[in-house]
């Protein structure tokens, strides 16, 4: 079954990306403005990124598209996609916490470098405060295709456990492409040492968390999640079922059945109002008829009782 995780880990422009990595070291760098880093991130095609959470953990977002800076909705409007299985939920990313400055002292590339487990990334001394600033950039790290990846596959969220699980790829990554490719420029390591830091940063607290809210009856974003789902999750499925020669009639089937219980449920919600209001109504008569029979004096209603068994028991 097809996710987002194979998606991404697909894209043809991996390779063409894995060749430029310089640029997604730089694409959040405080070097670039605030609109650039956004169009970074909203432009195709939709790249993963990774955010700071509450919790000190790392997050992967995509997909994000800006709805905003219109006549309309003047202000950033920015629709995201959290996680990376089929199925995701939507949310709005708040710009202003994804794009913040982060310029922080951390512990020398050299001491984390050695670190080849959890433990060791956690007993690295803190640098103090007043130290040199080592690493400058956004609260959200736009990974190369090799580190997505790896990142990918670990299934980790822990910074500190990420950090010894990116060195050895990058190391690998480098000596395997100079080697067999003239045009590869060599700085899968340069791009590790910059995640490093940041993720360092992250596990420190020292990373700002990147906010968002989840609104579920904005039906822009939900339309748009449900389009990017066609778009890259839909087309893997059916090119997987082609594998039987009955596949497009099943997923043809399947839409039509869909189709048909949307409408019956419909159909069903309709009946079922209409059936509410008829007895609404009902009940409304009889609440009149009785009042009617409240203002009778009771003689004459004793009376019109007699009157009415008799005349059941004439027939």
């Amino acid at each position: 079954m097809s996710s987002w995780k194979q998606h991404y880990l697909s894209l043809r422009t991996n390779d063409e990306g894995d060749k430029r990595m310089g640029e997604f070291s730089h694409a959040m760098g405080l070097a670039r403005s605030l609109e650039a880093r956004l169009r970074n991130i909203t432009e195709s095609p939709k790249l993963p990124f990774l955010i700071a959470s509450e919790d000190k953990t790392i997050s992967i977002f995509h997909s994000a598209h800006n709805f905003g800076v219109t006549l309309t909705v003047p202000a950033h409007k920015v629709a995201i996609l959290m996680g990376l299985s089929k199925n995701v939920v939507v949310v709005k990313l708040n710009v202003a916490s994804a794009l913040a400055t982060v310029e922080i002292t951390t512990p020398m590339l050299d001491e984390l470098k050695i670190c080849s487990t959890w433990e060791a990334v956690s007993l690295v001394s803190t640098p103090a405060a007043t130290a040199a600033v080592t690493f400058k950039g956004s609260a959200i790290f736009l990974s190369a295709p090799w580190l997505r990846e790896v990142i990918f596959e670990s299934g980790e969220d822990d910074p500190f456990a990420l950090i010894p699980l990116a060195l050895s790829p990058a190391t690998s990554f480098d000596a395997a492409h100079i080697n067999t490719d003239t045009s590869y420029p060599g700085q899968a390591m340069d791009h590790a040492n910059d995640f490093i830091l940041w993720a360092w940063g992250v596990g420190a607290g020292w990373v700002s968390e990147t906010c968002y809210s989840v609104i579920p009856d904005d039906g822009e974003l939900q339309n748009f999640s449900t389009e990017r789902h066609r778009l890259c999750i839909l087309p893997l499925l059916t090119n997987n079922t082609h594998q039987n020669n009955n596949s497009s009639k099943n997923l043809s089937v399947i839409r039509q059945l869909s189709e048909s219980i949307s409408k019956q449920i419909e159909h069903a919600t309709t009946t079922n109002k209409l059936m509410e209001d008829n007895m609404s109504c009902i009940k409304e008569k009889y609440d009149k008829k009785k009042d009617r029979l409240k203002k009778l004096h009771p003689s004459i209603l004793y009376f019109s009782l007699l009157l009415t068994w008799a005349a059941k028991d004439e027939r």
